[in-house]
């Protein structure tokens, strides 16, 4: 079901963001998240709603999504409904170079679906130091060389992104930046 609303650019640091309201988030079929498409103003996209800890969720501005095109405090009109595709998920070269480095590896990368690679994605991402995101993408490398579909024990309702959230909870205007 596509859903419309009306939501402001909001940032922090080197993020930007717009807020889903909870009638339309509370619709999608996991707390955790959700393949999404739509269109802000006229851009049209395909991304990933993340959730933000208390069942809500909240749309990132990824590269793929040209939020940066605005400016903050603007207000948008947005439309947006669940997806049963999935976008590829924004990796950083560490984590690119860490999959390419093994070819079982790599073999179960391209057999496993966008959304566990989300769930991957999500789980190195979540480390708050540089120290236990090495050890992640280790131990990532190691479960998908031999089959691993999925992270084991990774509370997928949380918000991952460490300079955005606080113990799993997407709380930016709370959060210092240095």
């Amino acid at each position: 079901m596509k859903h419309s609303f009306e939501a402001v650019v909001e940032g922090k640091g080197t993020w930007i963001w717009l807020r889903i309201p909870d009638s339309i988030s509370q619709e999608f079929s996991s707390r955790g998240a959700v393949a999404i498409e739509g269109r802000v103003e006229r851009d049209s996209y395909l991304t990933v709603a993340e959730p933000d800890g208390f069942g809500g969720h909240w749309i990132p501005g990824y590269d793929h999504l040209s939020l940066p095109s605005f400016l903050l405090g603007q207000t948008l009109h947005v439309e947006v409904q669940q997806s049963s595709q999935w976008a590829i998920p924004p990796l950083s070269q560490d984590f690119f170079q860490a999959i390419q480095s093994s070819e079982y590896a790599i073999s179960t990368w391209e057999n496993i679906t966008p959304a566990a690679r989300w769930a991957w994605f999500r789980w190195v991402r979540s480390a708050h130091h540089h120290s236990t995101r090495q050890k992640r993408l280790s131990l990532m490398l190691k479960h998908l060389s031999i089959g691993k579909r999925r992270p084991c024990c990774f509370d997928q309702n949380r918000c991952t992104i460490p300079e955005l959230s606080i113990q799993g909870k997407f709380l930016p205007e709370k959060k210092a930046f240095a």
